[in-house]
């Protein structure tokens, strides 16, 4: 595969391990570093871009560019207007759920002439894939649950901390039968046995781009999501301030902080359980010994290669595979282990 790719945010946690994947996978490939910091101009390979300052972005065209993967924050959509207008593909592995809405109203009815694909569901947007490996045919499905399992000692890019700090004082929709129900992150406790020797833990709702896509996209009537961390007093802390609003007496800032993640990775795991018309339950559990954001730059690694085998359109993660195809691809990684049950 020869094309040249432009990562934008490639110097930071995400874009530099897509890189490095990439560049492992793929040695024809032509690499370039997409970043505002002028001190990286003496980098090989580094084109300077400030997603904000749309004069910037012509640097795109200028380095004759085939795919860009936005692996930061463009709340203008800057450069996806840039790639549309430039008939430029464009992988998308940042924006939380009202951004992917907008993001979706804006592009109604605009003619596209490249590959838009928004990978931004949990872990590179592999769970849809994940549950075709179950069910090809989502309209059999009733239900799906995602319960994720994350350590305190993994390494969170600056946006996911960001987004947390946001939208931890939001409420946000889950969906049973079709109705959507507002919640806020860390209600709704329950009980659940986590796989690979996790061992059990409490789990809390959260907010990933995967329920409105399960729901509105492909027609899931109920879709929710639940985390826990491998710390249980922390867990008991983030539920103890939700429900006593201690979350809205800080400020933006602080909240930021207190979502970081300083650690240097650990392992993530989390399963997917799809209930069909019938009531049968099926078990997905993926396990990545290497982190959260490991497995995230794998899959979007995984995206660029499958991506320019699609036609032009616009696309979620999944979408541009065969059904299962993502889980065998996922499996050939010796980090990461899956199981069905």
């Amino acid at each position: 595969m020869q094309k040249n790719i432009l990562i934008i945010g490639g110097t930071g946690h995400i874009g530099s391990l897509v890189n490095r994947i990439l560049k492992d996978r793929n040695p024809s490939l032509q690499l370039f570093i997409g970043s505002r910091n002028k001190e990286c101009d003496k980098l090989p390979h580094h084109v300077y871009i400030d997603v904000t300052d749309i004069s910037s972005l012509s640097n795109i065209s200028a380095h004759s560019i085939d795919l860009v993967i936005l692996s930061t924050i463009d709340t203008d959509n800057n450069v996806l207007q840039y790639c549309i207008n430039k008939h430029i593909d464009y992988l998308d592995v940042t924006k939380p759920t009202p951004d992917i809405q907008n993001t979706l109203k804006s592009l109604k009815n605009k003619p596209i002439n490249s590959r838009i694909v928004f990978a931004s569901g949990w872990m590179g947007g592999i769970v849809s894939g994940l549950i075709s490996a179950l069910e090809p045919d989502f309209s059999n499905i009733e239900q799906v649950q995602i319960m994720i399992y994350y350590s305190l000692n993994d390494k969170a890019g600056k946006s996911a901390a960001d987004f947390m700090a946001e939208d931890v004082c939001k409420t946000f929709s889950v969906y049973k039968d079709n109705l959507p129900l507002s919640v806020k992150h860390f209600e709704n406790s329950e009980g659940y046995q986590f796989p690979f020797q996790l061992g059990r833990y409490k789990v809390y709702n959260f907010n990933i781009p995967d329920l409105l896509i399960l729901n509105k996209t492909e027609k899931i009537p109920s879709v929710s999501a639940k985390i826990t961390y491998n710390s249980k007093l922390v867990s008991f802390l983030l539920r103890t301030a939700q429900a006593l609003n201690i979350f809205k007496l800080l400020s933006l800032e602080s909240r930021k902080k207190l979502f970081q993640s300083s650690g240097s990775g650990d392992k993530t795991a989390f399963d997917v359980i799809i209930t069909d018309k019938r009531q049968k339950k099926q078990t997905i559990s993926i396990l990545c010994t290497k982190g959260q954001a490991e497995l995230t730059a794998f899959s979007i690694a995984l995206h660029t290669e499958k991506l320019f085998t699609a036609d032009n359109g616009i696309y979620f993660g999944h979408q541009i595979y065969k059904a299962g195809e993502l889980y065998e691809l996922l499996k050939e990684n010796k980090d990461i282990t899956i199981e069905k049950r």
